[in-house]
């Protein structure tokens, strides 16, 4: 960065008054170098700007970054064994054989309920027990069958 010297400008006129009288100035002159300086300012002005804009989107991608390799370093813990779930408990078992007791119709419903309520489910397979228990705790009248 280069330190320039501040230099006052003679009278008690702003800048901008500086700029507006020169603007309208009866010699030609003048009034070019008022649009040469209000070029200048456009100039500086636009490019302080995107440098800012550029500063900040550094930032957002640094911080995406972050976010990507503790993202990939959980998926690495838990691909070798590592990863300790945060609730301390251990992992719900796959079931297997029970989507037959579902219809297409029935979990297509049971995911909309799901994701209305904040869970977040796949678009195929199964849902989690846990949000099949809570499915059927919200709807008795639907899932009693189920049970028997």
């Amino acid at each position: 960065m280069i330190d320039l010297p501040v230099i006052p400008l003679p009278g008690s006129d702003s800048v901008q008054q500086l700029i507006e009288w020169a603007a309208v100035h009866r010699a030609a002159s003048v009034r070019k170098g008022a649009a040469r300086i209000i070029a200048a300012l456009t100039e500086l002005s636009a490019r302080r700007d995107s440098e800012a804009a550029q500063r900040e989107a550094e930032a957002r991608v640094a911080k995406a970054r972050e976010a990507r390799e503790k993202a990939e370093q959980d998926l690495r813990a838990v691909k070798t064994g590592t990863h300790s779930s945060a609730a301390g408990n251990p992992p719900t078992p796959i079931r297997t054989g029970t989507s037959r007791a579902y219809s297409r119709d029935e979990l297509t419903a049971i995911r909309t309920w799901a994701r209305e309520h904040g869970h977040q489910v796949a678009d195929r397979g199964l849902p989690s027990k846990t949000v099949l228990d809570k499915y059927a705790a919200a709807h008795p009248a639907t899932t009693a069958r189920k049970a028997g």
